[in-house]
């Protein structure tokens, strides 16, 4: 399977222009969609009430609420809500099966924040149905305990993941190789 994730502009509200906010990487948006996608899984369904405050959705994913959380957590889920993703499995010496789409339908790319107020998080995060109906097909529900105990290395984020997902397939009378 091959992936391709390309960054897309944002309209940027205080200056009206569209500005390109990146690709996401390292593991913040690799917890972010861990999240959000046990969240779909467990919910059954594609619109994701998130905790209603960043404080709190940064804390659940072990991270200690500072100044610097706040700011990487939400530029990571912006780079990560305006990407693009195409995924590609070859099916055969001449041919392959392609889906492309976007992970998040909705979101607000900045969150306003009153000087009265802590800084809210939008109360719902909703997915591309094309996105969520594949999730329900094929994902696993990960536990956040063991993504938080990972928190800090993305290569074993994605092994673990990996890991999950290919041992959740194999029959127990039917082994295979890992």
């Amino acid at each position: 399977i091959h992936l391709r994730v390309e960054a897309r502009k944002a309209l940027d509200p205080s200056t009206k222009q569209w500005v390109r906010l990146g690709l996401p990487w390292g593991a913040k948006p690799r917890l972010i969609m861990a999240y959000l996608n046990t969240h779909a899984i467990e919910q059954k369904s594609p619109d994701i009430e998130v905790d209603n405050t960043l404080r709190k959705f940064i804390t659940t994913m072990g991270y200690k609420a500072q100044g610097y959380d706040y700011r990487t957590m939400k530029e990571h889920l912006a780079k990560l809500s305006a990407s693009d993703l195409s995924v590609g499995v070859p099916t055969g010496p001449d041919s392959s099966h392609m889906f492309y789409g976007r992970v998040v339908k909705n979101f607000d790319l900045w969150v306003q924040r009153d000087q009265n107020q802590r800084m809210l998080w939008p109360s719902v995060v909703s997915l591309s149905q094309d996105y969520f109906e594949t999730l329900v097909e094929h994902a696993v529900p990960l536990p956040l305990s063991a993504l938080s105990a990972l928190k800090d290395n993305p290569v074993r984020l994605d092994v673990y993941c990996w890991l999950a997902q290919r041992l959740h397939r194999i029959h127990p009378n039917d082994p295979d190789f890992i």
